[in-house]
């Protein structure tokens, strides 16, 4: 979470990633890769330099589909209760 953070204010390089990160290069290399085959984040090469940004359409997206599950959750759960109530109240 902390690098999608961190990718979400300013385009980042891999070492400026390990730096603010404290984690070893190959570990920010495989979460970027994640994130990357998901396209929550776009790399743009400059030189022998690659820069990742957040693909904030895909983002959003996301978390449109993350606000709809917990909205589902919500209701389902609810139902759930009311059900639950209304069989103790008839016993």
């Amino acid at each position: 979470m902390d690098l999608i953070k961190l990718v979400l204010q300013n385009e980042m390089c891999v070492g400026d990633l390990v730096k603010k990160l404290n984690l070893p290069q190959p570990k920010v290399s495989m979460m970027l890769k994640e994130l990357r085959d998901l396209k929550l984040v776009s790399v743009v090469e400059l030189g022998k330099r690659r820069f990742y940004s957040i693909n904030r359409e895909i983002l959003n997206n996301y978390l449109i589909d993350i606000k709809k599950m917990l909205s589902d959750f919500e209701t389902n759960s609810l139902n759930e209760i009311i059900v639950r109530r209304k069989v103790s109240l008839s016993n």
